[in-house]
């Protein structure tokens, strides 16, 4: 990855996470991810160009911030931590051999978000195999249980 590539992607993340803290401070208490469930979409760009749509995949998951500060991603054993403030977010997950297909590879994401409840937006990035950064955005919608 070019050094202005991973310039704009710092830069974008320090953005989101001032503008999250900012806003913050405005907000109901109860603004916050934690304890909630949310199913998100992820539009990641592997060749790094965001301006190259034909290339970019949209990939689904299911990620819980618990309330002891841990996330957990459905269907991918891993670890993963996050701290929130009212109406915003920061988190890393890493997961050790996750099978995609027929590969076995290990990732590490990082991801800063403002919610407005019941939805989450944000930026941040994939890193395979400890060479290759994968930046994303990610849009998302809260989980409730419904009794049937």
């Amino acid at each position: 990855m070019n050094k202005r590539g991973s310039r704009k992607i710092m830069y974008c993340l320090g953005v989101l996470l001032v503008a999250a803290a900012c806003d913050g401070s405005s907000l109901a208490q109860d603004n916050t991810v934690k304890g909630n469930k949310y199913s998100l979409y992820f539009l990641t760009f592997p060749n790094n160009n965001f301006r190259d749509l034909d290339e970019a995949g949209l990939t689904h998951s299911h990620v819980t911030f618990t309330d002891g500060g841990g996330v957990d991603v459905e269907m991918i054993d891993g670890h993963g931590l996050y701290f929130a403030v009212p109406g915003g977010f920061v988190a890393s997950y890493f997961a050790v051999g996750v099978r995609m297909g027929f590969e076995s590879m290990d990732v590490f994401s990082a991801m800063t978000g403002i919610n407005f409840n019941p939805y989450v937006f944000g930026v941040g990035f994939f890193l395979i195999d400890y060479t290759d950064i994968n930046p994303y955005i990610f849009y998302g919608f809260q989980l409730f249980d419904s009794s049937m």
